[in-house]
């Protein structure tokens, strides 16, 4: 997703967050979201990036509010990554082929 403000997450962040513009506006309505915090469960997470709003399950329900954690190494909630091609040559299959091989190991 292309940031509406702010950066992606760097290697050695453990609390950092990227949130949906809709997630931005529900957590921080009256200020700029970047280096502002919050907290989910017993973590606190700063606010890096804002992306624009997916719409996820059925497009009649609009945008979800969505909050962006970093993968952590054996991190159990890490399960799939969507690649989102405009070019499905298969070259460009290949190159992510071997970028995920080379990312588990």
């Amino acid at each position: 997703l292309p940031f509406r403000a702010g950066r992606s997450f760097r290697r050695d962040e453990s609390n950092s967050a990227v949130l949906s513009e809709t997630a931005a506006r529900r957590l921080f309505p009256r200020s700029v979201p970047l280096g502002q915090t919050f907290r989910i469960s017993n973590a606190t997470y700063e606010v890096v990036g804002v992306v624009p709003d997916v719409v996820n399950g059925w497009l009649f329900e609009g945008p979800d509010a969505a909050i962006y954690l970093p993968a952590q190494p054996g991190d159990a909630r890490v399960r799939q990554t969507i690649i989102r091609l405009h070019d499905p040559t298969p070259a460009s299959l290949a190159a992510i082929r071997d970028l995920c091989a080379s990312a588990q190991g």
